[in-house]
């Protein structure tokens, strides 16, 4: 098992984690959508404003 394990790919489950739970954490842990359509467009959209977030952010250190 241990021959198995992938430390670079254990890694990038930490950053993916790390993002969901900023995009929690900034934009709210629910989607008001009932429909699953408008929530996937919910989600992406939360998404792309994460994205204009983090560029925000960059610019202004």
């Amino acid at each position: 098992m241990l021959s198995l394990f992938s430390k670079p790919k254990y890694h990038l489950r930490s950053l993916a984690e790390t993002v969901i739970s900023v995009l929690k954490r900034v934009f709210g842990d629910e989607n008001q959508s009932r429909s699953d359509r408008l929530r996937n467009k919910e989600t992406k959209l939360k998404n792309n404003c994460y994205d204009i977030y983090l560029y925000a952010k960059h610019l202004s250190i």
